[in-house]
């Protein structure tokens, strides 16, 4: 892309509260971990445009000359400055042009580092959140020594829905993270009346796992429960089907793009505005990009083994080897589960990891 000739402005000619907004993007930087080694510095012009074209752009990632222009008007708009920084940011870390798939994902990326930044920000005084001692993410499943995935089909109604109080206090904590993003994005939108967990969710003819999904015809959003293991990515998925819901646009699309940006926007100038707009005191997540998550078999809380049988809905489980009743079912079989690694450790489950990682190796 060619661009117009641009007056780069210089920063000691901005006024106070222009330079207020421009050091924003130090907190940004420190939450992503700074600059993209493919950028060199992010400048100021007074208007930015293509050689052809007279639209105006608000901003642009040059390769070339390995920097990010932005547009000086919107230094009177932080959010959309921030949400505009955001958008080039990701075109850089992801090398990758608007409506594929390569830049969607950097921006929901970048969504989550924020995310949880803003959430650990807000509520650091109420919610204590341990690291779990999880090296992987795991999802339990009893039906056959296979360790077959439970599958929660997009258009089904037989959703395996979790029951928020049985979570266990680290994933209330994060289950609760989402109601700082919703109040920084003004609320749910008119076409979701609730959010809800999953033990696991794959679209229709298809047996690959997804993280979350928005579903119009349910007006709801539901994520995965194991998510719950891992914040930043359950922020990502969370703010992810938010947007879906937001644009009413598929993936890979424009609409769906520009409401990702935005919803950056306006959790960014959250971030900001809760640190005083100061980086000294911020600490950067974890990255995404090596977020995995294995399959591991339920064992019975009396004799430890894996062999069960069960009626039609699952209501009802029993132990072939020791006789022990699960009144709950499976929720209940899985719940004891997750609590006797939170006290006891993996050593029971590490197996079942490794056979989990030689799969897909």
């Amino acid at each position: 892309m060619n661009y117009k000739e641009y007056s780069i402005v210089d920063i000691s000619s901005l006024t106070e509260q222009e330079g207020n907004v421009w050091r924003m993007k130090n907190v940004i930087l420190k939450c992503i971990g700074g600059l993209p080694e493919n950028v060199r510095r992010i400048e100021l012009a007074e208007l930015i445009s293509f050689e052809d074209t007279t639209s105006c752009t608000y901003g642009v990632f040059r390769p070339m000359h390995k920097d990010i222009i932005i547009s000086r008007h919107l230094l009177n708009r932080p959010e959309a400055f921030l949400a505009t920084l955001c958008h080039e940011l990701a075109h850089a870390k992801s090398g990758a042009n608007d409506v594929t798939k390569e830049f969607e994902d950097q921006l929901i990326q970048m969504m989550g580092s924020l995310g949880y930044a803003i959430v650990k920000q807000v509520t650091c005084n109420r919610i204590k959140h341990k690291s779990t001692r999880m090296s992987f993410n795991l999802i339990w499943d009893w039906r056959n020594n296979l360790r077959n995935k439970i599958f929660a089909h997009k258009r089904s109604k037989d959703l395996n829905y979790i029951d928020i109080e049985s979570l266990t206090e680290q994933e209330g904590n994060v289950w609760r993270m989402k109601n700082v993003i919703l109040k920084c994005i003004g609320g749910l939108p008119d076409n979701v009346k609730r959010i809800q967990l999953a033990e696991l969710i794959s679209c229709d003819k298809t047996t690959s796992c997804i993280y979350g999904v928005f579903r119009p015809m349910h007006k709801d959003i539901v994520i995965s429960r194991h998510l719950l293991n891992r914040p930043e990515a359950f922020l990502a998925t969370l703010c992810h089907e938010l947007a879906h819901a937001k644009s009413n646009a598929n993936d890979a699309t424009r609409e769906f793009e520009d409401e990702l940006s935005n919803m950056l926007g306006y959790i960014s100038y959250a971030l900001v505005k809760s640190l005083s707009n100061s980086s000294v005191d911020l600490v950067g997540s974890k990255s995404l990009d090596t977020y995995t998550f294995a399959y591991a078999g339920c064992r019975c809380m009396d004799c430890f083994d894996e062999r069960f049988e069960w009626n039609n809905d699952k209501s009802y489980v029993r132990c072939k080897v020791c006789g022990k009743e699960y009144l709950g079912g499976y929720n209940e079989l899985v719940d004891l589960n997750r609590k006797y690694i939170d006290k006891n450790g993996l050593d029971m489950y590490r197996q079942d990891i490794i056979d989990a990682i030689k799969e897909k190796l």
